[in-house]
């Protein structure tokens, strides 16, 4: 028996093994035998067998080498096959024996109908009747070209035209055309709308065309309304005015105009020389000269702004000319006073005027209006919604809500290299398009001519206008010059007023003055040497003041008067009076006073009085019911019973209150009260105004919503004040001023 467990046994490999020296143990039931490597081989090798149709012919087993040939004829047939094969592959042989053949597998397949339905064909070129090109080799570009002659396929390549280039490539084609359009644009004075030109004319400037639609050519608004344009008619010449002929502008001599404008008949003398005549009954406004003629009419006389009638212990206002301008007749009457105060809410403002107590003007403005009290108070625009005065950085807009839009979005091309263009499909998209290659064709309209491939302004027959040169070069102008149908063309230096001469080829600006002197008219702004003129029924004077012999005597009677009853006429003369009584004494009064208000003296004669008007009033019953008292203290032993004396010890046996002021905002005007009721309607700042030392007082802090309250710089107070009175609740806040400062505490909560 083996003394080693072939478990424990050392592995060796069969490349190491030798066929001598290494042995295979082999153990029996009984025994344990050895057997060389050389043995196990042979024994090995001995067991190969051959099979039908091959031939062991030798075994070596010192080169490990089995001979095995294959004989043919085994079988019904010669020709051996694989062992297995693709359906409906192809038979191929396999060497050259003719007795070994293979399948193609899947690389050619016959199907059952006799359709290669795997493969490739490597063989000579098919013939094109067999479905083939008959071709075996190509250059870039080349395209097959039917022939019917012989019915064959030939061999071509693109040939580029005109616009049109072709380039070959390695399995390619590329065509490209040549863009010759010509881009017209619409410069200065041309309209292009879609492909026709037309002039551009600027509403009301002077130019029309001829008729309607396209044949229409350009000229000069023609006619006299507003914005046509002054064209000559036959025989202008120079020196010659203007005058409107119909539809057209002529010339007239100097001597032609005086006759038109009735000078024809006026007499050749000097002003300077001519004393007048009572013919003359229509003057301009006389600026030079002295009015020594009859006395002027009252109703000649210009009115002054007193109303004509009568006045008694009156009030006057006289003017330079001694004229009264403005009356009013005296009395005592009494009188009242209107105190009328205004409000603003909703963001009006009283900026001044309130109260009126007599007359007067309240100014309003408007701040801080809330869109509460707006009837609109935003705007919606592309689905976005707005409050005025708000903003939106990043507005979401709906294109839905959009006008001339189609399609759902507006994508980009992610291409680039050619100019594209963003096409509406129909179906609710979009998508990027080559422009297509197509020539325009532009057309003429009115006011342009389309000759060959040339435009040029089309002009109307003594239109008015006309080139400034022959050929291209030409440029669009008026016609200019003085013959018919030409169009009047400035001088410099016209200016308004000006009346129009023919001056060459040019209308120059004459003033009146100078078509006077054009015209042989002698000036007419008069001259000192007129001393005579008839009754002047219209002109102004603003000569030399009218002494007053000049002027019409009213009924007046010339004299002094006192305490006079007047009456005056709508020129401010007097045409009554009559002296008044001063009663026994000799203290004048004022025309009218203030019912129960007090008389003073008015000045130091000691002889005019005044009334204090409704700034001091004493009642009937004595009681001072108007005024204020700023003289020496008033003395304990003068301040009456009831009342009480702040300066001595004193007891109230009545009810002194004060009735607390109602507010909405933070800001306490200690001058409106010294209790308040304080009901803050958003976030508040806590602070006082017109501090005085010494108030104090209580404030009922109603918080209905936890408004935020923050007490500022001159609010001084625990530090838990500000958070107690911002939560919501009823709170009793108390204060002291010392006048710079105001010191507050606040009750808990109260309910």
């Amino acid at each position: 028996m083996a003394t080693i467990k072939v478990p424990d046994m050392t592995a060796r490999s069969s490349a190491a093994l030798n066929s001598t020296n290494d042995f295979f143990y082999l153990t029996t039931t009984t025994t344990d035998e050895r057997l060389n490597a050389g043995l196990l081989r042979d024994y090995a090798m001995a067991g190969i067998v051959a099979g039908t149709g091959i031939t062991v012919s030798a075994v070596d087993p010192s080169t490990n080498t089995v001979d095995i040939s294959i004989t043919p004829g085994v079988g019904t047939g010669d020709v051996i096959g694989p062992s297995s094969a693709t359906d409906n592959s192809v038979a191929r042989f396999d060497s050259t024996t003719g007795k070994l053949i293979q399948d193609t597998g899947a690389n050619f397949v016959i199907s059952d109908a006799g359709a290669v339905t795997a493969g490739s064909w490597e063989g000579t070129a098919v013939a094109v009747d067999k479905g083939g090109t008959g071709q075996t080799s190509y250059t870039d570009g080349q395209l097959l070209i039917g022939n019917t002659t012989g019915n064959t396929l030939a061999k071509a390549t693109l040939t580029g035209g005109s616009n049109v280039t072709v380039t070959n490539g390695s399995g390619s084609i590329s065509i490209a055309a040549t863009d010759t359009n010509t881009t017209y644009t619409a410069g200065p004075g041309i309209d292009l709308t879609g492909t026709k030109f037309s002039a551009d004319l600027t509403s009301n400037g002077g130019l029309e065309f001829s008729g309607a639609g396209d044949s229409g050519t350009l000229q000069v608004a023609q006619g006299i309304s507003q914005y046509d344009v002054a064209q000559f008619a036959a025989s202008v010449v120079d020196d010659d005015f203007l005058r409107v002929d119909g539809t057209t502008v002529e010339g007239r001599s100097a001597s032609e105009v005086k006759s038109d404008i009735g000078l024809s008949n006026v007499e050749n003398t000097a002003l300077s020389t001519w004393a007048g005549t009572t013919n003359v009954t229509t003057l301009g406004t006389v600026t030079s000269g002295t009015w020594q003629g009859t006395d002027i009419a009252a109703g000649y006389i210009a009115d002054t702004a007193v109303t004509p009638g009568s006045y008694t212990l009156s009030s006057i206002t006289v003017d330079q000319q001694g004229r009264i301008t403005a009356a009013s007749s005296g009395s005592s009457g009494s009188g009242t006073v209107t105190s009328v105060a205004v409000s603003g809410s909703d963001g009006i403002d009283i900026d001044s005027g309130s109260p009126i107590t007599t007359s007067g003007t309240i100014a309003l403005g408007l701040s801080n209006i809330a869109n509460s009290v707006l009837a609109n108070d935003s705007v919606s625009y592309g689905g976005v919604s707005l409050d005025l005065g708000g903003s939106d950085a990043t507005p979401a807009f709906d294109l839905a809500d959009a006008t001339n839009y189609e399609g759902s979005a507006i994508k980009s091309t992610g291409e680039t290299g050619t100019t594209k263009f963003l096409r509406v499909d129909g179906d609710n998209t979009s998508s990027w398009q080559v422009p297509p290659d197509t020539n325009t064709t532009y057309t003429a309209g009115p006011g342009i001519d389309l000759t060959g491939t040339k435009f040029s302004a089309d002009l109307t027959s003594n239109g008015g206008l006309e080139f400034s040169g022959a050929g291209d070069a030409g440029t669009l102008q008026v016609a200019t010059g003085i013959s018919q149908y030409d169009v009047a063309q400035f001088a410099t230096g016209v200016a308004d007023d000006d009346f129009l001469r023919i001056d060459g080829t040019t209308v120059e600006g004459r003033s009146a003055a100078e078509v006077l002197t054009d015209i042989a008219a002698s000036p007419v702004a008069g001259s000192s040497s007129i001393v005579t003129v008839g009754t002047v029924t219209s002109g102004t004077w603003n000569g030399t003041d009218i002494a007053a012999g000049y002027i019409a005597d009213t009924a007046v009677t010339p004299g002094s008067y006192t305490l006079a009853s007047i009456t005056v006429d709508q020129q401010g003369r007097l045409t009554a009076a009559s002296s008044g009584s001063a009663g026994t004494g000799d203290v004048v009064g004022p025309g009218s006073a203030v019912d129960n208000s007090v008389a003073r003296f008015d000045s130091t004669t000691g002889k005019l009085i005044q009334d204090t008007g409704s700034n001091f009033v004493i009642s009937d019953a004595g009681a001072v019911t108007a005024g204020s008292w700023t003289g020496t203290a008033v003395a304990v032993g003068y301040i009456g019973t009831g009342v009480g004396k702040l300066a001595t010890a004193s007891s109230w046996s009545a009810s002194q209150r004060g009735t607390p002021s109602t507010i909405t905002n933070g800001t306490i005007d200690l001058n409106t009260a010294n209790n308040f009721l304080y009901t803050p309607a958003a976030a508040d700042d806590l602070e006082f105004s017109n501090e005085t030392t010494g108030q104090s007082g209580f404030i009922k802090l109603i918080n209905p919503s936890g408004y935020a309250i923050t007490p500022q710089s001159e609010v001084k107070k625990s530090a838990t004040f500000a958070t107690d009175i911002s939560t919501a609740g009823t709170y009793l806040v108390s204060y002291f001023c010392d006048g710079t400062n105001v010191y507050v505490s606040a009750s808990a909560a109260l309910s």
